[in-house]
C-alpha cells in the first residue's frame, strides 16, 4: 500500500504546493497548502486523505487561502494558519480552529468588516501553535469596534489564559 502522504503529494496537480502533511491519530493525513483539488476531488488548500490513501469524502473545509501550517491538538481539535479570510463560509482570518469534521469552531465577528482579527480564544491558540513565550495584547479597550463591551476582549483574553494555566506569559 502507497503512504497516503506520498498519494497526497502525487495528486497535486503541477505548479501547486504541499506546505503541511500532518498524521492523526486514526492514521488519516491532513494536507495544507496551495492546491485546489485532491484526490480528483475539488478541495480548496485544506484536505484530509483516509489511512488507506484515499480521500475523506467527509472532509471539506474550503478555505479561501493559502494554508501554511496545521496543528492537531489532544481533543481532536484542528489549528490551521495560512493567508486566508474565510473557512467553510465563516470568516476567520490567518487561523482557525476546526472540529475534527471540518467544521469552524466559535464566532466573534466585529462589525468592522475587518477579516483581520481574532476573538482572545484564538489569539491565544495562535499564541500556544507559534511557541512564543510571551503576549503582549494590543488594540484593546481602545475603541469600540464591535457590539462587545469595550473590556470585554482583555477580560476574555485573562480568564482564558488562566485557565490554560499561562496567565504568566501574558503581559
Amino acid at each position: 500500500m502507497q503512504c497516503p502522504g506520498a498519494r497526497a503529494s502525487a495528486d497535486l496537480e503541477r505548479r501547486q504546493v504541499l506546505h503541511q502533511l500532518e498524521r492523526q491519530p486514526d492514521g488519516k493525513f491532513l494536507i495544507g497548502g496551495t492546491f485546489t483539488t485532491a484526490g480528483g476531488q475539488p478541495r480548496n488548500r485544506l484536505a484530509r486523505y483516509q489511512a488507506d490513501g484515499t480521500i475523506d469524502p467527509t472532509f471539506n473545509p474550503d478555505v479561501n487561502g493559502e494554508v501554511f501550517g496545521l496543528a492537531l491538538q489532544p481533543d481532536g481539535k484542528i489549528l490551521v494558519g495560512g493567508s486566508f479570510n474565510n473557512i467553510r463560509g465563516t470568516a476567520r482570518a490567518y487561523l482557525a480552529r476546526l472540529k475534527p469534521n471540518a467544521q469552524p469552531i466559535g464566532a466573534y465577528d466585529a462589525p468592522s468588516g475587518r477579516p483581520v482579527h481574532m476573538n482572545p480564544e484564538e489569539a491565544l491558540d495562535a499564541f500556544a501553535m507559534l511557541g512564543a513565550q510571551h503576549m503582549v495584547p494590543m488594540h484593546h479597550d481602545t475603541f469600540p469596534l464591535g457590539g462587545e463591551p469595550i473590556h470585554e476582549p482583555a477580560e476574555r483574553l485573562v480568564k482564558a489564559a488562566i485557565e490554560r494555566q499561562i496567565e504568566h506569559r501574558v503581559r
